[in-house]
Parts: structure tokens; C-alpha cells; sequence
């Protein structure tokens, strides 16, 4: 329910503020989307392929993959039903079952034109209140919601609070009776500390939120009242458009709202919905009019609103303070685990040792606070921007700071100063060229152009991804201005280029950057997960020493407050508090090294996961091949057929511009159907459209052609473009010679209207005017496979699909032209037609042939993955034929293999969608095909010579896709088939930016773990979707992927992979290391406690500071193998491959140290402890014997652990860490020498004198215990745990494990079915 202070009477409205609040939030802000920025960074910024998926698999965990926490717990926890996502997409479609209420008010004419055109185009349909509470999962009570953040990819609990005095006192008192230990402990486990203080509040009256995360995070949050005078749509815009009950007003007047902020968003209540709702696409009602209503401006009035509703337009990091940051690092378990250790060891007489930790912990502290601090400051000095604007206000041109931006100003970008976006805008005059690689890591030049009032209303209908006709006028904040062009006002004077602000602060792309990359979403890594419950089971075994020590302690005759101090040091022996730092050095190490290859990483959970690739997708077109393609010629049609390829232009057109045959026509549409810009001088653009307009020698300018005489006739198109302030290139041919009789402007061709690329539609297209002649042609360039759909039939040439075949099979990349003569077309008619209007009943011209080249690493990357058996896919929006050729010179096809092609057949296309036939048809021999449910080859052999070589042939056969086969596949192919299918594709060619997505969560759900490799915008979608995405960028860091190689080879791919590998084993072995540091430690003090005997200080400190840590942190300084093997490392900490060898070497550990203790206690010159004695004793002969043989043990148990081939480089090839081991084998040898009991370091260390003789035993007891290790870690654990594993399997007569990973069951039941 709405709170009473909030609302009152409605008295006034504001000029900005529509009489009914607009939009379902809901359906736009609180469902799943397919957006090609899916996770944490950008949902709403760049458009996704319109094509849509009946199904959207959701996808499972695997080793890399997050999993939830569980929205099964979000539900039960806030009693809460989750939404429908089918309901709440119906219900945003749906508008005619939607309730429309206009409600009652007196409003000003443009409220009333602007509510007109909204109900005329029905854009944001009127929801009922308690239709919206369903879509949002808000419980019954008012006290929770489950609100899904689009731009994070995260469902997120709400819950209100009110803090319960009484229980809050009481939680004071008992922080104080504990010293601050309850304290302590309710900052570690907030949820019991809520629970404790907190009371259920609706979420109208509470003072407090709780905002839990599916993975568990969990944030209290302050609800904080802003004082605001103004209606309820003002706050919302066109947002929300509620139909209030009847007798309620559904816009009312409000004093202040309520709002949250949540990881820099805002959440603000509103009160008819009695929910939070995300301010980020907030939309100006005025927005759907047309484009000169909002250069207009705003007014103070509106200013300062937006200002209070939205904030300053800065991404500004919160720097938290030094004290709270030393708090935050001090109060963190670790570090009050260390100072617990201290006090323990102190009160055992421990000083020296308890004063070092202490001054270790000290400078760990410091030195985590200042990285911590630095980190900070440079991520805040990156994200922060300010500049000067000039910005349109109350009639009036101002400069003011970018902070001050609000949703709404109409700003210069033509301005000199201003060189980055300061917010999303859209470009309302001129164009601009733009440099977008923060977003897309493709550092290609990006043209704007101004919008539309077609635009506008799209602007105000987008609710979650900006659609790619929109994207063209869109400015993303923080991408950088390359050139911008200034509009025409008359014949003599450029007007300013002007943009109006559409997001700002953190609610831009930018911002999402920028939060996605100080909230990662987090790794469900099994490693991470196995290891924290390693860390418990040894906790367990530390109390059961505890129990076992006091027990012999206690019959000893030791002191209680002596046996409370031994039992607890054996917690602090067991879990060694640095255990939890040594899981992060071999990633270190590896980010380290990729810095250094040029490979950038922004996600160091994704190291690891790296090592676990099983499959990588490669885009084609500047991934595997060459960006900057050759052309190769131009076939055009000759009579009747397509000619031989031309290499010259110069001979394809007659020098009149007016020729309309085929060879004039391909050559117009090279030179015109480009969207090319010129920046100092230079062409920029794509590289596609630069080889290709550079092969017809033409010239290109972007001069004001309008300064240039100008005859009669054209004088009628030359005011139409003054009054749309347009400045069109034109493009020259080379020739120009006075027997033409025509002048420059005679001899140009003007690009009068672009209709850009659109990646769906595989097209782009130009209007275009021939010099001073009335004369306007369209061209169009794009995939054949478009043009028998746009194109007269009768235009195609008769061995079109020949040559195209031909072209295609052979490699070469081939790019089909078309155009058509407009009759009576003006400039003016030009603007206004559609698309489809152009691409229409054109007449086909020729084709041209590129040069597909591999990169030179291309082949030998893909042989080495294949190698390893890392499957390798091709993910292209290429030519499917051309990828098949390119995969076969690569290596992802064999050179003699089947591959077989699907298509529609051609009886079936009357049939609904979900009753078409696929015809599988081999590419190499087309009499040979599969059967469409089986997936069997159907093949006469008879007609085969030699059988066996053919049968060969088929039993390996692969499979090609075409984007729309595959959406079909998706929706309506059975799953094992399709699963089948997935096993066998190699090849995914014309794909959409969303059918890439798509892809990756299908191998995902196949329990792949997926890498994918890209280098464009189309890309972004499967980079982020994709366990490990590697973007070859030449950003540092980008949001298109975790990591980026500003190397433009897959070879990166390598270096991720096994550095990775060596990562995970590297964390692996420290963790390995500590652990059975820990067990050689706590064997040796539980063998001393038996006789009221302990290890002295020095010797502890010997053993942690001089030996654990440089081996540890030396051990993960190895550098990954040269070369990747079949077998990828585990990464499951508690599989029999990891656990038996532990056990087995803790066996032996025990053993060695029995065997010692056995042997010095025969020696004739033996030190007993003494008998019945309460203090500790150090110097004795058992305390010596342990030390000695245990640094043994330590050394070389490092040694054992430092796994090298076939994920590392040799153990002697890492130098630092082969010298500390010698350094410290000559330390230890030297300490088992030293005989003078007056002897120095005889006397530090508190060792007793031992005999020649024993002193060789050490030794050799040492090199024994060496060899054991090694060979035991090797051969011998796992070979017995194998063995006992095989016997009681075939005893219990159990079936051969099987694997978890679904691939691998599935291949194997192909493998069974072709046996």
C-alpha cells in the first residue's frame, strides 16, 4: 500500500510530466532478455538480432559455469511466487486484453497531443496494478519483491525492515558481555544479525532494506527519503503506466519519494505498486513527437527535477577512507585469526614467533591496503570523466560542467573541447564518426547519423535492447569522437552539430563497464567450492587432536590452562591462516605472464576456468582469416551468363554516368554502397568497403557541394537540402577528359540516402543521384543467398548458382550487387522512402570476389587444439560453402570427409513452421544423404569403389549449419537429434549475433566448457556468454570479454589455455602444499605433546618463514608447457586423483617420523624429555630429531608437488625456485651437522648434539623419503586406489563409472551405435 506522507492531492503538473505514467516496467525491466550483452555490463547498449527463439534454454553449471545460489531459496525465503517469463512476455504484447484507463485531470494542449499519440500507437499499454504484482513476484504482505537487474544479468530478493529496538538492545549488551565477539560474529554472518534486530516491514513503511543476490550476497541498505514536490509520472516518465482502482488517482502529487542505492543504481518506490523499479531507461513523454520539439530544451524547473530524481551525470567510485578500509581488513576472519594465533602463542611463552607474524601480519595489512587503495583510486581516475559542455537552456546556449547533464539536454558534440561522450545521447544533427572498442572491442571507425521522428518514437518504445535502426543515431557514453560534421544552415554558414542526453551516471554504457567490473559475477568454480570444505574437514581433524592432546596432556599431569593453550595451537598448525592466499598465486602469476603476450584480463576467476576448455568457437573474418580481404575481380553478366573475373575497373563502364548495364551498375554500387568517412585526410571505415571502394580508383569528398554553381533544375533538391541540413558525400570517377564536355560536378555521383548494414538482413543499400542529371538509382550489396528475394527472377543469369558454387567452394568470400532505376525520385521523395521500398524487384549486376586468406598461425593453432582434443567449431556470419572451405584449409574439417548440408525441402515450405523437412545432402557427392531422424548415411555402395575407404569416410562424416536451420533445429527438431547434431556440426555459418549466444548456451547445456574467439561487435553477445571469451582487441580492456589480446591471432588462444592449465595446477599444488605442510606440522607437535614436549620458537620460525613460504610462493612461478596435452587437469579437489596421494603421503609422513623417533631413542647419547614435568620441554633429542627430519619433509614434499609436464615446464626450469630448494637442503644439512652445543645457532634453534652416524641417517632418511614421495605421488597412490576402486567394483559387480559430462555419454552412445 502507498504510505500517506507520500501522496496528496494532485494540484499541479509540470511541463515535462504526462497526465498518466507510461509503460510495464515489468515486462521490460523484470524478465529475461536476449541481449547480446547477457551478464554484468551491457543489457540495453548494443542491438541483438531481431530473430527470436521459441524456447530459451536455460543454461546448467558445469565446472566454469554459475550456477544459481538457488532461486528455490529466494522464493521460500521472502514467500514470494516467481514471474512467469511466458506471461510477462505475453502480457507486454498483448495490448489489446490490457486495461487502457485514461483517467480524469485537466491537462495543457502538449499533454493532451502527446497522450493522443501515445494511445494512437498504443506503444505502452495501460497494466493493472495487480497484473504488474504478478510479473514482479511481490508477496502478498508488501513486505518482499524479486526484481530482476537487466543490465546485470541478476535476480535480486528485496526485503523491508524496521529495526526492533528492544532486540537491538539486547544485541548490544551481548556485544559487550562478549568483548565484541558477537560482534564479530554477526558481521561475518549478516542474515542472523537481520533476523536478530530486524522485524518484516512492507516495503512502503520499512526504514531498512535486505537486497539478496541468487548467489547469496547479501547488502542492508538504509532507505533514505529525498523531499520532492511534483507528480508520480515525473519521477517515473515513461516508465510505467499503471491503472490505478477506481477512485484513486493513478498520477498524484508527491512530497518526497523513497529510494535505495543499490551498486550504484537507483531503486526508487513507487507507491501505487508498492515496489522498488530501476530508474535506467527513463523516457520524456515529449519523445515521441518529433525531433524539433526536444531541441527546444529544457527549463530550470525540469532541470532540477531530473537533478533530484537522477543525480549527477558522473561515474564516480565511492574511495572509501583509509580507517574503514583498515577496519574492513582487519575485522576479516583471516586477520582476527592471526591475531588469535598471536595471543595463543604469546601465552605459550612464544614471543619471538608470535612478534614476527605479528610484524608479517602487519606489513600484509599495509600492504593490502595501500594495493587496495591504489586499485581504487586508478579505477576511479578511469571511470571518472568531466569536461565543458555547451548545452541548450531556457532559450539560451550555456557552458556548463558534464556533471550537470541531466535526461533531456540538448548538447554541442561539433565543440572543439569535447573529444568522449559524456553520457548516451542521441544525435539529433550532423554526423560523427566514432570510435567504439570500449563496447565492442573492435576498434573499427562507428558512423552516427542524425535521427529521425521515426527514431524518437522508437527511442521512447525500446524498453531492453537499443534495436539496430536505433543504434546508428545512438552516442554511448565514454567512446571516443573521431570526427564530427557539421550541419548545413544556408548556403554560406554550418550550424552546430546537437545531441540530446538520453541516460547519465552509471545508468550509461559506461557505468555498466565500469559496475560489471567492481561487481563480477562470481565463479561457481568447483575448485573454490572443494577447497573451502577441504578447509572444514581439517578444521574436524583439529578437533579431534584437540580432544586426543588434552587427553594425554591431561594424564601427563599438565596444567588445564597449559592444555587449553597446546589443544588450541593445534587449530592454528592444522588450518594455517595464510592457506587461504596460496589459492590465488598461480593465477597471479599467469595474468602476470599473458600481460606481458599482450593478453589483458579484467576477470581473474576466468584463469582457472581457462584450463578447462574442452571446446573453442572461432569467428571466421578477422579471426581465422585476414581482415583486410583482396579482391580477386568482378564477374559480371555478359548475354546471358556471368563472365570470367575482371581484375581493372577500368573497363566496366562507359564515361557518361548515365549507362545502366550490368558492368556500370556493379561499378556504381562499389563505388557508392559503402558508409566511408574522411578523418586527416584518410579513408576510414571497413576494411571490406575500403578494399573494395579503392579498387574502383574512383575519388571520394565530402565538400559542401551546394557552394559549388548549381544549374536550374537542381536548384528544387538543393533547398530540400538545406532544410534538412543534410551534407551527402559524393565520388568522382578517374576520368575527366575535355571531350566529355562535362564539368566536375557533371561527372559525381551523390549518395543521397543510406540504408547501413544490418547483420539480420545481410544487405545495405544506397539511393544514389547521377551528377546534374535527374536521374536516381538504388544499389545494394549484400549475401547471394538475399538476393533471389529482392531481385527480379528473370535478372539472374543462368549459371548463377554455378559460379557462385564455384566461388564459394574454393575459399573465396563473395559479395552479390544489384540495383534499379526510381523513377521520377527526388530528393525529397528519397528521404522519406522505406527500406522496403528499395530492396525490391532490383536487377541482379554481378558478384565480387574476395580473397579469403588464412592468417599464417590459422592452421597450425587449430592443429594443436585438435592435437590436444579440444573440439574446435566455426561460429561465422559468412557464406556456408566458404566457411566449409575455409574450415577444411584450417584444419577443423577433414580434407576427405563427408560434410553434409541441410536445407528446407522445397514441398514442405507450404507446411507450418514446425512441420518443414530437412534434406541433409552431402557438399562432396550429392546422390548422398542422411536420414533425417537417424542422422544415418543412406548410400548405395555398389556405386563406391574401394567400400572400406568410402565406409571410412561416412563413419567420420561432419555437419554444416546455416543460421536459419539452426533456429529451426532449436525450436522444433526432437533433442536427441538436435544433441546429435550438435556432436557432429563443425560448421555455423550465417549467424545472427543472437543465434551466436544461442549457440554457446546449446554446447553449455551439453556440459562444454566453452571458449569462444571473436573480433567484432557481432561477437559480443557469445563473448560474454561463452566461460572464457578472448577478444582481439587493441583495447586494453574491453566489456566485450574477459580477456583481450591486442594481437590479432587466435595464437592467444594457446597462451590462455595453457597458461590456464598451468594456473590450475599451480593452485592446486600450493594448496597441496599447504595442506600437507599443515599435516607434517601437526603429526610432529601431536608426537611431542605425548611427552609434554613442543617445537621450539626459532624453530617455527624456520620452518613458516624461511622454508613454507619462499617454496610456496616460488612453486607457482613455473611457467605452463609448451605444448598442450590430450588430458585437461582436474579441477575437482576431492577426486580420488587428488585425495588418495594426500593420504598416502601423510601415511608415509607418519611412517618417516615414527621410524626417526624409533631409532634416536636407541641411541646411546639420547636426551630424554623430562619425566613428570609440567613445563614444556624443547631441548631434547626427540624434539631435534623431529625438527630435523621434518624440514626434510617440507622441502621435498614442495618438490614432489611442482608438477611439470605435460601443463608445466620442467621443475629445473624454474630457476628461483630450484635455488631456494638447494639453499634450503644446505641449511638443513647444515643445522643436522652442527655438533658444539656452545655453538650459536645450536642455541637458537635449541638442538641437542647427535652422532655422526645419526646425522648421515637423517640424510639418507631424507633422499629415502624423497624418493618415496615422488614415486608414491607418480606411480604407486594412484595405481593402488585404481586397483582397490577396479576389485570393488567388479565384487559389488558395479557398471564402469560413468562420465558426468553429457558430450561425453553421448559420443560414447554414437560411438556404440556405429559398432
Amino acid at each position: 500500500m502507498a504510505s500517506p506522507k507520500m501522496i496528496r492531492s494532485k494540484r499541479s503538473t509540470s511541463s515535462i510530466a504526462s497526465k498518466n505514467s507510461l509503460n510495464s516496467y515489468l515486462a521490460s525491466s523484470l524478465m529475461s532478455h536476449d541481449s547480446i550483452f547477457d551478464g554484468p555490463g551491457l543489457g540495453t547498449s548494443i542491438p541483438s538480432s531481431v530473430s527470436s527463439f521459441h524456447h530459451q534454454t536455460l543454461r546448467p553449471s558445469s565446472d566454469a559455469s554459475v550456477s544459481q545460489f538457488s532461486m528455490d531459496y529466494l522464493q521460500s525465503e521472502y514467500n514470494l511466487n516467481r514471474y512467469n517469463d511466458g506471461e510477462s512476455i505475453a502480457a507486454s504484447r498483448d495490448y489489446q486484453s490490457l486495461l487502457r484507463d485514461n483517467g480524469s485531470g485537466v491537462y495543457s494542449d502538449e499533454e493532451e497531443i502527446t497522450e493522443m499519440m501515445l494511445e494512437e500507437l498504443n506503444i505502452h499499454p495501460v497494466l493493472r496494478r495487480e497484473s504488474v504484482g504478478e510479473a514482479a513476484g511481490l508477496s502478498e504482505d508488501g513486505c518482499c519483491q524479486i526484481l530482476y537487474l537487466v543490465e546485470e544479468d541478476l535476480e535480486v530478493g528485496i526485503a523491508g525492515y524496521k529495526t526492533n529496538k528492544s532486540r537491538y538492545r539486547l544485541y548490544q549488551a551481548i556485544c559487550l558481555l562478549t568483548l565484541g565477539l558477537a560482534y564479530l560474529i554477526f558481521r561475518w554472518l549478516p542474515k542472523y544479525f537481520i533476523r536478530f534486530v530486524g522485524t518484516r516491514e512492507p516495503l512502503a513503511t520499512a526504514d531498512w532494506l535486505t537486497i539478496e543476490t541468487q548467489w547469496g550476497e547479501l547488502s542492508k541498505l538504509d532507505i533514505q527519503i529525498q523531499p520532492y514536490e511534483n507528480s508520480l509520472s515525473s519521477i517515473f516518465g515513461a516508465s510505467i503506466r499503471v491503472a490505478a482502482p477506481e477512485g484513486t488517482e493513478n498520477d498524484p502529487f508527491i512530497e518526497n519519494f523513497r529510494y535505495v542505492n543499490y551498486r550504484y543504481m537507483k531503486l526508487i518506490f513507487h507507491p501505487l505498486l508498492d515496489r522498488f523499479l530501476i530508474q535506467q531507461d527513463w523516457k520524456d513523454p515529449r519523445w515521441i513527437r518529433d525531433t524539433s520539439v526536444v531541441k527546444e530544451g529544457l527549463e530550470r524547473d525540469a532541470i532540477n527535477d531530473r537533478l533530484c530524481i537522477f543525480g549527477e551525470n558522473l561515474i564516480d567510485l565511492e574511495l572509501k577512507s583509509v580507517s574503514q578500509l583498515l577496519i574492513d581488513e582487519v575485522l576479516h576472519p583471516f586477520y582476527i585469526f592471526q591475531v588469535f594465533s598471536i595471543i595463543l602463542w604469546s601465552m605459550d611463552s612464544y614471543y619471538y614467533y608470535a612478534i614476527c607474524i605479528l610484524i608479517i601480519s602487519v606489513v600484509s595489512i599495509l600492504g593490502s591496503l595501500i594495493e587496495t587503495r591504489k586499485t581504487l583510486r586508478r579505477m576511479r581516475e578511469m571511470s571518472r570523466f568531466t569536461c565543458p559542455v555547451r548545452v541548450y537552456r531556457d532559450g539560451f546556449w550555456t557552458s556548463i560542467s558534464s556533471t550537470d547533464l541531466v535526461i533531456g539536454d540538448v548538447f554541442e558534440i561539433s565543440d572543439p573541447e569535447l573529444t568522449i561522450f559524456p553520457a548516451d545521447a542521441l544525435l539529433l544533427s550532423g554526423d560523427c564518426i566514432v570510435n567504439e572498442s570500449m563496447l565492442t572491442g573492435e576498434s573499427i571507425p562507428v558512423s552516427k547519423i542524425p535521427a529521425t521522428d521515426q527514431s524518437m518514437k522508437e527511442l521512447f518504445s525500446f524498453s531492453k535492447n537499443i534495436p539496430a535502426s536505433l543504434c546508428k543515431h545512438f552516442l554511448f557514453s565514454g567512446t571516443k569522437i573521431i570526427q564530427v560534421r557539421k550541419p548545413f544552415v544556408n548556403e554560406k554558414e554550418e550550424g552546430a552539430s546537437l545531441a540530446m542526453v538520453v541516460r547519465t551516471g552509471f545508468n550509461t554504457t559506461k557505468g555498466a563497464l565500469v559496475r560489471s567490473m567492481i561487481f563480477p559475477k562470481p565463479t561457481n568454480f568447483s575448485f573454490y567450492r572443494d577447497s573451502f570444505r577441504f578447509i572444514t574437514a581439517m578444521f574436524i581433524i583439529a578437533l579431534i587432536g584437540f580432544v586426543f592432546s588434552s587427553i594425554n596432556l591431561l594424564t601427563l599431569g599438565v596444567p588445564i590452562a597449559t592444555i587449553i593453550i597446546r589443544a588450541l595451537d593445534l587449530i592454528t598448525i592444522v588450518v594455517p591462516p595464510a592457506l587461504p592466499a596460496t589459492l590465488t598465486i598461480g593465477t597471479t602469476f599467469a595474468i602476470s605472464r599473458l600481460r606481458k603476450q599482450g593478453i589483458f584480463c579484467i576477470s581473474p576467476q576466468r584463469v582457472n576456468v581457462s584450463g578447462k576448455l574442452d571446446l573453442i568457437s572461432f569467428d571466421k573474418t578477422g579471426t581465422l582469416t585476414e581482415d583486410g580481404l583482396d579482391i580477386m575481380g568482378v564477374s559480371v553478366i555478359e548475354g546471358s551468363e556471368l563472365g570470367d573475373l575482371r581484375s581493372n575497373s577500368g573497363n566496366l563502364c562507359s564515361k557518361d554516368l548515365l549507362s545502366n548495364d550490368s558492368p556500370s551498375n556493379l561499378l556504381y554500387t562499389m563505388a557508392t554502397c559503402h558508409m566511408l568517412r574522411y578523418v586527416d585526410g584518410e579513408l576510414v571505415g571497413d576494411p571490406l568497403d575500403i578494399k573494395m571502394f579503392k579498387f574502383t580508383h574512383w575519388s571520394y569528398s565530402e565538400e559542401n557541394f551546394l557552394n559549388k554553381k548549381m544549374s536550374s533544375e537542381q536548384a528544387e533538391d538543393a533547398a530540400y537540402v538545406r532544410t534538412q541540413q543534410l551534407i551527402p558525400p559524393t565520388v568522382s570517377p578517374p576520368w575527366n577528359s575535355p571531350s566529355n564536355n562535362y564539368t566536375e560536378s557533371d561527372l559525381e555521383l551523390g549518395i543521397v540516402r543510406t540504408f547501413e548494414f544490418v547483420s539480420q538482413l545481410r544487405r545495405m543499400a544506397v539511393i544514389v543521384k547521377h551528377g546534374k542529371f535527374k536521374k536516381m538509382d538504388a544499389y545494394v550489396k549484400g549475401a547471394p543467398e538475399i538476393m533471389p528475394s529482392i531481385c527480379k527472377p528473370e535478372s539472374f543469369p543462368a549459371n548463377y548458382q554455378e559460379v557462385l558454387d564455384y566461388y564459394t567452394h574454393n575459399g573465396f568470400r563473395v559479395i552479390a550487387c544489384a540495383s534499379k532505376q526510381l523513377e521520377n525520385c527526388t530528393w525529397a521523395k528519397a528521404q522519406r522512402m522505406k527500406r522496403e521500398q528499395v530492396e525490391c524487384d532490383l536487377d541482379f549486376c554481378g558478384f565480387i570476389v574476395f580473397e579469403n586468406k588464412l592468417k599464417s598461425t590459422t592452421a597450425t593453432v587449430i592443429r594443436e587444439l585438435n592435437d590436444a582434443r579440444i573440439r574446435t567449431v566455426m561460429c561465422t556470419g559468412d557464406n556456408v560453402l566458404t566457411s566449409i572451405c575455409v574450415g577444411k584449409r584450417c584444419g577443423m574439417l577433414p580434407e576427405d570427409g563427408y560434410v553434409f548440408l541441410p536445407r528446407f525441402d522445397e514441398e514442405s515450405e507450404s507446411a507450418d513452421e514446425a512441420s518443414r523437412q530437412l534434406v541433409w545432402q552431402a557438399i562432396e557427392n550429392n546422390e548422398i544423404f542422411l536420414d533425417p531422424h537417424t542422422l544415418r548415411p543412406n548410400v548405395d555402395f555398389a556405386d563406391h569403389e574401394p567400400v572400406s575407404i568410402e565406409l571410412a569416410r561416412l563413419k567420420d562424416f561432419h555437419i554444416a549449419l546455416t543460421g536459419d536451420v539452426f533456429r529451426w533445429l532449436v525450436d522444433y527438431a526432437p533433442l536427441n537429434v538436435f544433441h546429435h547434431i550438435l556432436l557432429k556440426a563443425q560448421i555455423f555459418a550465417r549467424m545472427s549475433p543472437s543465434e551466436k549466444n544461442e549457440l554457446v548456451s546449446c554446447f553449455q547445456n551439453l556440459n562444454y566448457c566453452v571458449g569462444f574467439c571473436g573480433d567484432g561487435a557481432n561477437d559480443c553477445g557469445a563473448l560474454k556468454a561463452a566461460d572464457v571469451g578472448i577478444s582481439l582487441s587493441e583495447a586494453e580492456a574491453s566489456v566485450a570479454a574477459p580477456f583481450t589480446s591486442k594481437w590479432f591471432e587466435i595464437t592467444c588462444v594457446l597462451d590462455v589455455i595453457k597458461d590456464g592449465r598451468a594456473a590450475l595446477v599451480t593452485s592446486f599444488s600450493c594448496f597441496q602444499y599447504m595442506a600437507l605442510y599443515s599435516a607434517i606440522q601437526f603429526i610432529t607437535v601431536s608426537i611431542l605433546y605425548t611427552t609434554n614436549s613442543n617445537l621450539g620458537d626459532f624453530q617455527f620460525l624456520f620452518i613458516d618463514l624461511v622454508i613454507i613460504l619462499p617454496i610456496a610462493v616460488f612453486m607457482g612461478r613455473s611457467r605452463p608447457y609448451h605444448r598442450l596435452a590430450h588430458k585437461r587437469p582436474t579441477a575437482n579437489l576431492v577426486s580420488k586423483r587428488i585425495l588418495s596421494p594426500l593420504i598416502g603421503q601423510i601415511v608415509l609422513i607418519c611412517i618417516i617420523q615414527y621410524i626417526t623417533l624409533r631409532i634416536v631413542r636407541r641411541e646411546p647419547w639420547y636426551i630424554p624429555p623430562p619425566a613428570n614435568s609440567s613445563d614444556t620441554n624443547i631441548t631434547n633429542s626427540d624434539v631435534t630429531a623431529l625438527f630435523l627430519i621434518s624440514c626434510f619433509q617440507y622441502i621435498f614434499i614442495g618438490v614432489v608437488l611442482s608438477i611439470g609436464p605435460p601443463y608445466r615446464e620442467k621443475v629445473w626450469r624454474n630457476y628461483s625456485f630450484t635455488a631456494v630448494v638447494v639453499v634450503l637442503l644446505i641449511l638443513t644439512v647444515k643445522l643436522i651437522r652442527l655438533q658444539n652445543h656452545k655453538n650459536f645457532f645450536m642455541k637458537l634453534f635449541q638442538l641437542t648434539p647427535t652422532s655422526k652416524s645419526f646425522q648421515n641417517f637423517l640424510i639418507f632418511a631424507g633422499v629415502i623419503y624423497y624418493l618415496l614421495a615422488a614415486s608414491g605421488q607418480n606411480y604407486i597412490f594412484i595405481s593402488m586406489t585404481n586397483f582397490i576402486s577396479h576389485l570393488n567394483n567388479r565384487l559389488l559387480n558395479r557398471r564402469t563409472k560413468v562420465s558426468k559430462k553429457l558430450y561425453k555419454r553421448l559420443f560414447a552412445d554414437l560411438q556404440n551405435e556405429q559398432v
